[in-house]
């Protein structure tokens, strides 16, 4: 019986509480108070009113002129880490438009083909020049120079090493035209890269020359002692002379080439 009562107190307990929650629930929340509206003091009758403070206007150079470059601090940009800064730059004026090179006119590009084929052939001779000129080391330091022993084997070396002076000399003579050519045909277009490894391959391949000749002069003549000595040695530095100008006349052409098929593709 005493059992039968707590439940009963306990169960209206707990309705009561339920009824408590459930009406919290439906009660609206209270709207806060708008803030209190300022207060001014009113002017004196007659007075004139005070005109209204025009709004601040961002402040610009003194010359008029509008700064696009201005950068801002990294407070006013969101995301921007601390110490960088935005450019407000327009996209245009950072880097200026890519324009493609001028192309060549009809007459220069026969100029520079023409060239090239000059080239293509000097080098064809100077191939041949050193190929004779090392034939004839070859030849030399087999039979030697005596020729009492037998004269008609040993001036097979000497004559290689004048053939081959002599045709990397003609080789030359074209792959310096050639080049030549070539530049000028750039410079139309203002693409000439520079002239330096041409003018010092052809300061070498002009000694070049010159030894060639002062061999022959010491072949033909007996104006020193051990002339035919004294003449394959000068052709042999010679040709090497006139070789290394072929290799700085190649790297000159490698230059041209790449500059040539670039403004040929556009």
């Amino acid at each position: 019986m005493l059992q039968t009562r707590y439940l009963q107190l306990a169960s209206v307990l707990l309705w009561g509480t339920v009824n408590v929650a459930a009406a919290q629930a439906q009660t609206p929340p209270e709207e806060s108070a708008p803030p209190p509206a300022a207060v001014t003091s009113s002017p004196e009758p007659g007075a004139p009113l005070a005109p209204a403070a025009p709004p601040a206007l961002p402040s610009g150079p003194a010359d008029g002129s509008t700064n696009f470059g201005a950068s801002v601090s990294p407070s006013s940009a969101p995301g921007a880490a601390p110490g960088s800064s935005v450019n407000l730059a327009p996209p245009g004026a950072l880097a200026p438009p890519f324009l493609p090179p001028t192309p060549m006119s009809p007459v220069m590009l026969q100029r520079y083909r023409t060239g090239r084929a000059l080239y293509g052939v000097g080098t064809a001779l100077g191939l041949a020049g050193s190929g004779l000129t090392l034939a004839s080391i070859i030849v030399t330091a087999v039979y030697g120079f005596d020729q009492n022993t037998d004269p008609s084997k040993t001036i097979i070396g000497p004559s290689l090493a004048y053939a081959g002076s002599g045709a990397t000399g003609a080789g030359f003579f074209f792959s310096a035209t050639g080049l030549g050519l070539e530049h000028s045909a750039l410079r139309s277009v203002g693409q000439d890269p520079g002239r330096g490894l041409y003018g010092v391959g052809t300061l070498l391949g002009i000694l070049g020359i010159g030894g060639i000749g002062a061999s022959y002069f010491f072949s033909l003549t007996n104006y020193v002692d051990n002339s035919t000595t004294v003449a394959f040695g000068t052709s042999i530095a010679a040709s090497v002379l006139l070789t290394v100008g072929g290799l700085l006349y190649f790297s000159d052409q490698t230059r041209l080439g790449i500059i040539y098929r670039r403004l040929t593709t556009f």
